[in-house]
């Protein structure tokens, strides 16, 4: 998987999303957001089991795929980026990189297979 998102935008969606996650990590994945890249766009996902949201973000997608990062690290990472495009790349065994200008974090992520399932909503 590998995206490139406007860091205003990116942060503007983990900052809804990551209000829902779980902190008390009864399920460590439930701390965790749910990033897929598809030919729709950039969809990122977080759930406490009883409420979820689902988001759309503006992205350019280089590479599909997904992977689960841990919401209040991403947060706090985009957050400190300065303004430009940032770039967000699965690499083997699910390592990310997030790189934005100078700046290059590396995050250890989750399968997607160990998020809870999204309830589907009829149009």
């Amino acid at each position: 998987m590998h995206i490139r998102v406007q860091r205003s935008d990116f942060l503007s969606t983990l900052a809804q999303v990551q209000g829902v996650v779980e902190a008390k990590k009864t399920l460590p994945i439930l701390s965790h957001l749910l990033i897929e890249a598809s030919e729709t766009g950039l969809n990122i996902f977080g759930t406490d089991l009883d409420v979820g949201i689902r988001t759309i973000t503006p992205s350019e997608v280089l590479a599909p795929g997904a992977i689960a990062l841990s919401a209040k690290k991403l947060y706090e990472i985009v957050r400190e980026l300065p303004e430009a495009p940032v770039d967000l790349r699965v690499q083997e065994e699910l390592n990310a990189e997030i790189t934005c200008q100078r700046s290059r974090f590396k995050v250890k992520g989750l399968p997607k297979d160990e998020f809870p399932a999204r309830p589907e909503i009829a149009a």
